[in-house]
Order: C-alpha cells, then sequence, then structure tokens
C-alpha cells in the first residue's frame, strides 16, 4: 500500500510548517520568497509521485519496463526532469524514489533493511533543497548540507558540475568534483541554455522532446 491523498496532505503541512521555522531562522537567501513561480509545479510532484507510482505494485513489471526501456537507450539511472521555473532561483531535480530503492534491491539487499531508506532519503532530500544556511560545521565533508548541495544548483561558473554526492560529500572529494569554501555562498541559481516549460506535464514530457542543437 502506497501513500493515500490524506497522509500526503498532513506531511505537506507537517514538514512546510517545519521547514517554514527553520528557514526563518536559519536563511540560506535570506531575500527569497517562500511562494515563487513554480511553487504550483513542486505541489503537484508532491502529489503525483508517489501516487501514480502507488499503481506499479509488481516488481517483475517494473524490472521488465527498466530493462525494455534501458535496451531503447533511455537512461534510468539518472532518469529525471530538471526544472528551472523562471524567477524560482533554483533548481529542481526530480528522480523517482521507486527507481532508486529498485538499483538496490536487485543488487540483492533485502527488502526488510531497505525499508527506512526510501522515507529517508526523502526527507533528507528536502533538508537539502531547504532554504536554510547549514553547512554542518565539522561534519561539512562528511554528510550533504543545504550550503553543499547549494552549489550543485548555481549558474556561476565557480560552482558549476560540482558537488554531485546526496548524502557523503567524501565522494565528490575523492573524484574531484568538491566545491565548498568558507564563507562563500552561490547567489545565482538555475540551469544554463535551456528553457524549461512550467507545468508538470510539460516537465514530464521534456526529456522526451528533441533539443535543438547548441551552436
Amino acid at each position: 500500500m502506497g501513500p493515500t491523498v490524506g497522509a500526503l496532505l498532513l506531511a505537506l503541512l507537517g514538514l512546510g510548517l517545519a521547514f517554514a521555522l527553520v528557514e526563518r531562522r536559519w536563511p540560506g537567501v535570506p531575500a527569497r520568497r517562500r511562494w515563487r513561480q513554480g511553487t504550483t509545479t513542486d505541489l503537484a510532484y508532491w502529489f503525483f509521485t508517489p501516487l501514480a507510482t502507488r499503481a506499479v505494485t509488481r516488481l517483475a513489471l517494473i524490472a521488465a519496463v527498466i530493462l525494455l526501456a534501458a535496451a531503447a537507450g533511455v537512461p534510468l539511472d539518472r532518469a529525471h526532469v530538471t526544472a528551472m521555473a523562471a524567477g524560482s532561483g533554483r533548481l529542481v531535480q526530480r528522480q523517482p524514489r521507486l527507481l532508486q530503492l529498485l538499483e538496490v534491491l536487485l543488487l540483492g539487499f533485502p527488502p526488510g533493511v531497505l525499508a527506512g531508506y526510501v522515507p529517508f532519503l526523502t526527507l533528507y532530500a528536502l533538508l537539502l533543497h531547504a532554504n536554510v544556511s547549514w553547512d554542518f560545521g565539522p561534519l561539512r565533508l562528511v554528510l550533504a548540507s543545504p550550503a553543499f548541495h547549494r552549489w550543485h544548483h548555481t549558474t556561476e561558473a565557480e560552482g558549476l558540475d560540482k558537488n554531485f554526492a546526496g548524502l557523503f560529500p567524501f565522494l565528490d572529494l575523492a573524484f574531484g568534483s568538491l566545491y565548498l569554501p568558507r564563507g562563500r555562498r552561490p547567489e545565482r541559481f538555475g540551469l544554463l541554455g535551456d528553457v524549461i516549460p512550467q507545468s508538470l506535464w510539460s516537465q514530464l514530457a521534456y526529456p522526451f522532446r528533441r533539443r535543438p542543437a547548441v551552436s
């Protein structure tokens, strides 16, 4: 059984209140408005993703779909829709938690051990994208923080193609993609070179549309 509309609504209200309080107390970008262009689409994704994936219940069917898509050349390993709502000041990534869980299940790990993986990852992703200034101090290179992840979404040259890790920054350190200067915060966010549609359905269709060549 997946989440119900009521459960999603209660979670949205509870998490919304909690993050509103911490963002007010420790703002990462003080001038950012709480309701911005693109917020409506964010809310649509909050309900659409869990309700849509709830309908897919058979692991064998899911695996067959993934194998078929992989054979067709669809990069499901990084399946996401990247959306920059004009004026929203941030890059929004949509990656199905179900696909991440399947990758781990297919490696042979027991489902019971992974029962808390998706809820934890979801809550941690919300924290990473919260408008707070936390960098986790002495643990800044151990656990990904909002300050660390914000550089991943900047359009400033110094932060491009940096901080890919969703949980452990030392992985970026190992691969040379870590960027977390002290006393410095990114000021511009978004996506370079593309104009992303605003609505949920347009964003879902966006990866399948042919992009014009960049001259």
